[in-house]
């Protein structure tokens, strides 16, 4: 992971997680979660089994999220930069223009017998 992202997904499916420890352990939990996004070294010392099972489930996800976050963003990056260099090789900008009164003849034509 090369840089943290600014958010991050909670799924609907950790409320099963959450609803086996209580509120206070939850908020832990969140916290450490915070702090790993944002690229801190979380604090497990205080954590229980549980706890550390849950986060465990919930930041290996956030890996996974991340991991294939980035490789949409390279995949993004190398394709507006083939744009670039060919909008470059061209020296011309493609836009697509339309011809109404073409496309209006045509289909004229396609459909006038119907």
């Amino acid at each position: 992971m090369t840089e943290r992202r600014k958010s991050f997904m909670m799924y609907a499916d950790y409320m099963e997680y959450f609803n086996i420890i209580s509120n206070r352990e939850l908020g832990g939990i969140i916290r450490q979660l915070f702090r790993y996004a944002s690229g801190e070294e979380p604090d497990l010392t205080n954590f229980t089994k549980q706890m550390q099972v849950i986060f465990t489930v919930i930041k290996k996800r956030y890996d996974k999220d991340t991991e294939n976050y980035d490789k949409v963003c390279k995949v993004r990056a190398d394709s507006a930069k083939k744009r670039w260099q060919n909008k470059q090789e061209t020296g011309t900008e493609r836009k697509t223009s339309y011809n109404t009164s073409e496309i209006e003849e045509q289909s004229f034509e396609m459909y006038r017998d119907l």
